[in-house]
Order: C-alpha cells, then structure tokens, then sequence
C-alpha cells in the first residue's frame, strides 16, 4: 500500500491531464456541454497518460512496474471523476472554464 502523500502528488498530474483534455475536447467540438461520456473518456485517457509517463520513467520497464504506477494513479483519477460527475449530475459546471451540461445549452438556444 502507498502511503498518503504519494496519492496527494498523484492528484496533480490526473488533475492538469484531465482538465486538459476537457478542455482541448471543448475546443474541438466547440460545444461548451460535456455530458458523462466526455467526463468518463477525458478522465480514461488522463489516466493512460500519466500511468504511461510514469512507467517510462522507471529503471526496469515491465508489466508489474506499470501495475504499481497503475495503483497510484487510479484512486486519485477516481476522485476527480468523481468530482466532475457529481457536479455535472448537480447541474454544476465541471472545473474546465466554458464546460457547461448539455441542457444550459440547450435552455439557451430556445
């Protein structure tokens, strides 16, 4: 088991990746909603990078080195999945400027 402090630092890559891509998602489709599918796939890919980044760092490259970064970076990536959801399910915008739920644009239009 990791100790807490490593799971902190983990907290900043998942956040900087994930809002990244959220936010390079809103400007490719140059829709400001983003719906479960976009938070679920943002937060997925967030996930792959840093547990790629960090294994390539390691001194011996192999499937058990990538399992152990895979550990650290899950939880951390869950809990801002978890924020984005329940601020999404809440009617919130997530913590990406211009991201809104697809009914405020919606609302909007009419």
């Amino acid at each position: 088991m990791h100790s807490f402090g490593v799971y902190l630092g983990a907290m900043i890559p998942t956040f900087l990746f994930s809002r990244a891509l959220l936010w390079i998602v809103r400007l490719a489709t140059k829709q400001p909603a983003a719906g479960p599918g976009v938070l679920a796939g943002a937060n997925l890919v967030s996930l792959v990078l840093a547990t790629a980044i960090a294994s390539a760092n390691m001194p011996a490259f192999s499937l058990s080195a990538m399992l152990s970064v895979l550990s650290v970076y899950v939880p951390p990536q869950l809990v801002w999945f978890g924020i984005d959801f329940w601020r999404w399910n809440n009617g919130m915008a997530p913590l990406v400027s211009g991201l809104r739920r697809r009914s405020d644009t919606d609302d909007a239009k009419m």
